[in-house]
């Protein structure tokens, strides 16, 4: 059949016999099947000739003027899909020439605004699913015309836009005659068409009337208290807004983006006098209020809460990229921004880092919030000032901590632009995380982490391996030919070690310890240092790098360079190797004075431990000692033996010292048996009358009291 051309034959044939309508009922079931079940390409091929279109067309128009009847509606939808699919398929057909164009056009806007067309005159929608299926399918088929730019002169005759923004209203304004549910759907397609539309059509973001139309209907998408419109949410458009406006917020979002994305200076100022920054950070607040503490489920079957929290997350992003948007391109625009709208931005940057791997959308939050501040706070003394107070700074690097590698990257070059301004500097060297890590710590951190994803050697300590290229890693080495082939072939393609810049972390890190006095650098420990030594100098390897790769090009293509600039190139080998060499010496030199350090250290604690240890011996020797001179009484004369002995020997020698005036003897009455410095005077703690047991009279036991210490003994 596809051979024989029937698709072409069955259209054709259908010109004589418009009337037949069980002929014409079974014509378009052929060709359906056709188109389901054979190649849909050759199909198309033969449905896109000019005789098959405007036979689509005659009896297009024959099937509208019979609308009153379920079967001639069906018959019209058929007809209305065939011709969608040969647009969207060929929208550089003859389909202007076939007058399908301006029929279908017309027949959409025939309620709307006032057709000029006899057949379409009269022409009634009621509701029913056959004519709003049909309605759905115009508007399907204008976004299919719209990728004929010859199509554009017809929008502007039928009157499209004014059609279009018929709906742009609130949806209980709108006449019609379809019930709520399906004029919402209706409503919020024709919001889509409309964003659609302003990529080629310039009419739509210039015009002033639509701007103040739009901005009405945003007004009403915000204002819940007079018209608390609540949404069914029953069509693909309308997922996750149920029982709110937010569905229609989410176009009406678009299509503002649209506008500011425009630059026209006449919708700037519209924008500037209807306070739309002011109304989009109100809505901002709102929407992260309501992430933060989301209202519980009434019907669990209906309202999902991930669907609800994933277009909250979508509405918030939308928002931020407008206000980035509009101050990028006026920077007078960012005077705007309040220091509460500044304020909101680092709320948003104090997100919780565990929602943001969550998959419903918090990672492009941080994306938008760090696109506003690059647009917003970036370039206006103002607005820096009130994002510092706001501890902006910290919430930035507590971010880039947490966060996965993609997003480090577009933080941390944000910072780096912030540090532009000198007052942001003492807010990096204050902040530290939990564990007391510093900035330039966790910088050097990112540093190993960013080198040991590019597999590049660099030992345990951070010594240069690869003296002849220290930034290369170890899969460059093993694809180095290939890289340089493709780069020989394409040269207008920059190569993986140009990309790289871009890429990872290591140039911003770089960018970061330069913007910073080396006086400053706290919280290092000693073989940061070395690390730190290699980080300062990765300019100059990344340049050595690209000359290297230069020369290397050189030696490979068909042209080579002259005798000087040979010379030049091989000077640049030269000092470059001898920067490394350098790099190198100095590395060798910080790992040679920490290892000397530890040394140092390690004999000062074991010296610790030898001293504890000797005075840990010498404890247990004097209790030893003590034990034995208050269990054996020989061991305890001794004592006092050798006491005496010594305090003799203390004494000068020549006098007769005994008999001076000051002299005290240490034994009192001579009876007095202890090994310590006693004193005239002695307490009794228990004092009892003499007393006999039997024939043995019992003694009292009484203490020997000293300025140094007590001593107890037995008095005979």
């Amino acid at each position: 059949m596809l051979r024989a051309g029937a698709a072409y034959i069955l259209c054709v044939s259908l010109m004589d016999n418009l009337h037949d309508y069980k002929l014409v009922q079974q014509t378009t079931e052929i060709i359906w099947n056709l188109i389901e079940f054979g190649e849909e390409g050759a199909i198309i091929e033969q449905l896109s000739n000019l005789q098959c279109l405007q036979a689509l067309h005659k009896l297009f128009l024959s099937e509208l003027s019979q609308s009153h009847s379920a079967y001639h509606r069906t018959v019209r939808n058929d007809v209305t899909a065939i011709i969608t699919l040969v647009a969207k398929a060929k929208p550089e057909g003859p389909l202007i020439e076939a007058g399908i164009v301006k029929t279908c056009l017309q027949a959409f806007s025939c309620e709307e605004t006032k057709t000029r067309n006899v057949l379409l005159k009269h022409m009634k929608l009621h509701n029913n699913s056959e004519d709003f299926e049909f309605k759905k399918h115009l508007l399907a088929l204008i976004l299919c015309f719209a990728k004929n730019h010859s199509c554009l002169n017809l929008f502007r005759e039928t009157r499209l836009f004014q059609a279009l923004f018929y709906y742009v209203r609130p949806i209980r304004k709108i006449e019609s005659c379809f019930d709520l549910s399906r004029l919402e759907e209706i409503q919020l397609q024709s919001l889509s068409t409309l964003c659609n539309l302003t990529v080629g059509c310039a009419e739509l973001t210039t015009n002033v009337d639509y701007g103040r139309s739009i901005m009405s209907f945003f007004d009403w998408c915000l204002d819940d208290q007079s018209d608390p419109y609540l949404s069914q949410g029953n069509s693909f458009y309308s997922s996750g807004g149920r029982h709110s406006k937010k569905s229609q917020l989410r176009y009406a979002l678009r299509y503002i983006r649209c506008i500011v994305k425009a630059s026209n200076e006449e919708m700037m100022q519209l924008m500037v006098e209807l306070e739309m920054v002011l109304k989009v950070l109100l809505l901002i607040n709102d929407l992260i209020k309501e992430l933060e503490n989301p209202r519980v489920d009434l019907n669990p079957v209906t309202d999902k809460e991930d669907e609800r929290e994933t277009l909250c997350l979508e509405l918030a992003c939308e928002s931020l990229f407008i206000l980035s948007i509009f101050c990028e391109q006026f920077s007078d625009h960012k005077e705007l921004l309040s220091k509460d709208g500044i304020s909101l931005f680092v709320h948003i940057l104090n997100i919780d880092p565990d929602r943001v791997c969550r998959g419903l959308g918090h990672n492009k939050l941080i994306l938008a919030v760090a696109e506003a501040i690059w647009s917003c706070v970036v370039g206006s003394f103002t607005n820096e000032k009130y994002f510092l107070e706001s501890s902006g700074v910290f919430a930035v690097l507590d971010l880039i901590e947490t966060t996965p590698r993609y997003l480090q990257t577009i933080l941390l070059g944000c910072l780096l632009d912030l540090m532009e301004n000198s007052l942001t500097l003492p807010h990096v060297l204050t902040w530290e995380n939990k564990q007391q890590v510093k900035a330039s710590k966790l910088m050097i951190k990112l540093w190993k982490e960013t080198e040991q994803s590019l597999k590049i050697s660099r030992g345990d300590s951070g010594v240069i391996q690869n003296i002849s290229d220290p930034l290369k890693s170890v899969s460059e080495i093993s694809g180095e030919s290939d890289v340089l082939a493709i780069a020989i072939d394409s040269s207008k393609t920059p190569t993986k070690r140009v990309v790289e810049v871009s890429e990872n972390l290591r140039a911003k890190i770089y960018s970061f310890f330069l913007k910073i006095p080396q006086d400053d650098l706290e919280g290092l420990a000693p073989s940061d240092h070395i690390w730190l030594a290699l980080i300062e100098k990765y300019l100059d390897f990344k340049s050595a790098e690209i000359w290297t790769e230069m020369t290397k090009e050189f030696t490979k293509g068909p042209v080579r360079p002259t005798t000087p600039d040979l010379e030049v190139l091989e000077s640049i080998t030269r000092i470059s190797a001898e920067k490394v060499g350098s790099v190198v010496s100095q590395q060798m030199e910080l790992q040679e004075s920490i290892e000397n350090q530890e040394t140092t250290e390690e004999q000062m604690f074991y010296g610790q431990m030898r001293s504890t240890m000797r005075q840990q011996e010498k404890l247990v020797d004097d209790f030893e000692a003590y034990v034995k001179r208050t269990s054996n009484f020989e061991v305890l004369r001794t004592s006092k033996r050798d006491q005496l002995q010594s305090i003799e020997a203390s004494r000068g020698s020549g006098t007769n010292y005994t008999k001076e005036k000051n002299f005290h003897a240490t034994a009192i009455g001579g009876n007095l048996n202890t090994t310590v410095f006693s004193g005239k005077h002695v307490h009794a703690d228990h004092v009892f009358h003499q007393e006999t047991v039997g024939t043995t009279p019992i003694k009292p036991t009484m203490t020997a009291t000293s300025s140094r210490r007590e001593a107890r003994f037995s008095a005979d």
